[in-house]
């Protein structure tokens, strides 16, 4: 990995982003909740809690070589309307209205946070 514009290289990088933002947030602990949410045949999307229950990450994985637009009826799932940051590129979104349209690219990632969502999360 002596090029840091390899492919390698970039994807080592990525990898070692996303644990040191696993290792951070409490919601990615072995003992905290998650729980699969079916939002899309072509996505796979985790609610993770931390042990306390205070805190809450929504994580969204594209399945497919397709961009895809995507609605997450946040209030339906226990999350709050609102602010909220992806974890892996530092984007904001906002939840609206009950919903959060985003896009996801092929096969891409997206892990939010929302500091309001801790009030809502179920017990």
């Amino acid at each position: 990995m002596k090029d840091p514009a390899s492919k390698l290289s970039r994807l080592f990088g990525r990898g070692r982003e996303q644990l040191l933002v696993r290792r951070r947030e409490k919601s990615f602990h072995p003992g905290g909740g998650q729980k699969v949410l079916h939002l899309s045949s072509r996505v796979f999307a985790l609610l993770r809690r931390s042990p306390e229950k205070d805190e809450a990450i929504l994580t969204l994985t594209g399945v497919t070589g397709e961009t895809l637009g995507l609605t997450v009826p946040v209030e339906e799932i226990g999350l709050c309307n609102g602010q909220c940051q992806d974890l892996l590129s530092g984007r904001e979104y906002q939840a609206e209205g009950g919903a959060l349209n985003l896009t996801l690219p092929p096969y891409g990632r997206i892990w939010l946070k929302n500091e309001e969502w801790k009030m809502k999360i179920e017990a």
